[in-house]
């Protein structure tokens, strides 16, 4: 099945994987599309991965930040390191969806083929 609005995602998800300093908007902007695909979505093995690196990234990253910038007690590879973090967080969850949705689209298919039999 095409799934347009669903690669329209895909691409909001790459952008702001790959985008040099992540801020909150970044993140926000694909996961209030989210709810969207909840029924193909239903069945993603990594959910609780994807959902404690978000809070790990959320909690972590104004930290790191303020002892680079204000504090002056560590350097930008703790920050680099959030940075990571969040990309793998966004990757995992990118694969997983991904995974997730041509699952859903081969089940109904079998099942469409299974009623024209």
């Amino acid at each position: 099945m095409a799934r347009p609005l669903f690669c329209a995602w895909c691409t909001l998800l790459f952008s702001a994987m790959f985008h040099p300093y992540p801020t909150l908007g970044d993140a926000a902007a694909h996961l209030a599309l989210l709810p969207l695909f909840a029924r193909q979505l239903c069945g993603m093995r990594s959910a609780f991965l994807v959902a404690s690196g978000y809070v790990y990234v959320m909690l972590l990253s104004p930290i790191f930040w303020h002892l680079w910038i204000h504090a002056r007690v560590a350097n930008a590879n703790f920050f680099f390191a959030i940075t990571l973090a969040y990309t793998a967080t966004q990757s995992i969850l990118a694969v997983g969806c991904v995974t997730s949705t041509l699952a859903h689209d081969r089940r109904v298919k079998l099942a469409l083929a299974a009623k024209r039999e």
